[in-house]
């Protein structure tokens, strides 16, 4: 992972428990809304997601003890970073690419064609479904350009209490009814072996959302899955130096044609 050094961070973390936190509640309502962003979002990826200090924090009141990041802080911080609208910006280019990519999946051939057709089997039965829509296409992302997702998306039950997700760098976890078949439930977001966001309700929303918080904190992409977030990065979000790999640049070639 990146650094996540910013102005301020070596202050909050001087404090060591909730209870001294909780004594400069004070100063934290004289910050900006700017650096109250920043701050937020580098001390839940810091803290581990306790539901009992979760529970005191919300019972408090107090916003800066909570243990989990909220849209807000993220698309906030990506607007004050970027000077872009993260939420419109993304879905609008997935939208604008969605057919073009889906066109280009189903030409893909051998083991990562079938592999694609079947990430595609949803869209072919629910075609007027945009949220489906959305998280197959995106599902399919990172095999077209041969990222390795297998160590990125994983799933669990939602009646699971017992995952260890202390040496998980960086996941989208998929959190599962135990109906048959199963059904997602909600989402979360791992970094650094903490879930710093959750009950994000769509594939699309919990990977905009991360593409914030990796650009916003300046952190490494996801191991094995370099391509797709320099696709979402650069092409999609146009942001930060244009020159792309020669795998993604023959991916935007085929896109504009």
């Amino acid at each position: 992972m990146g650094s996540l050094q910013f102005v301020g961070v070596s202050a909050w973390r001087a404090f060591t428990n909730e209870e001294e936190r909780a004594l400069t509640c004070k100063l934290w309502r004289r910050l900006s809304q700017a650096q109250y962003n920043r701050l937020a979002l580098i001390s839940v990826v810091r803290e581990p997601d306790k539901s009992k200090s979760r529970q005191t924090a919300q019972k408090k009141g107090n916003k800066c003890l909570q243990g989990v990041a909220c849209s807000g802080h993220v698309f906030a911080e990506f607007y004050r970073v970027a000077s872009k609208n993260l939420k419109k910006d993304f879905f609008e280019a997935l939208d604008r690419h969605t057919t073009g990519l889906i066109d280009l999946f189903k030409l893909k051939k051998g083991a990562v064609g079938q592999s694609l057709d079947q990430l595609l089997q949803p869209v072919n039965t629910q075609t007027n479904d945009i949220i489906t829509t959305r998280a197959a296409v995106l599902q399919c992302l990172p095999l077209y350009p041969g990222d390795n997702s297998s160590e990125f998306f994983f799933s669990c039950s939602d009646s699971d209490t017992a995952s260890d997700f202390s040496q998980v760098p960086v996941w989208v976890l998929r959190v599962m009814t135990e109906d048959t078949p199963p059904e997602l439930n909600s989402i979360a977001i791992i970094l650094e072996g903490n879930i710093v966001m959750d009950e994000i309700p769509t594939t699309s929303q919990a990977l905009c959302l991360l593409s914030g918080l990796i650009y916003a904190l300046h952190l490494d992409y996801p191991k094995g899955m370099k391509n797709t977030f320099e696709f979402i990065q650069k092409i999609m979000l146009n942001l930060g130096q244009q020159k792309l790999s020669p795998k993604l640049q023959t991916l935007k070639n085929a896109l504009l044609k």
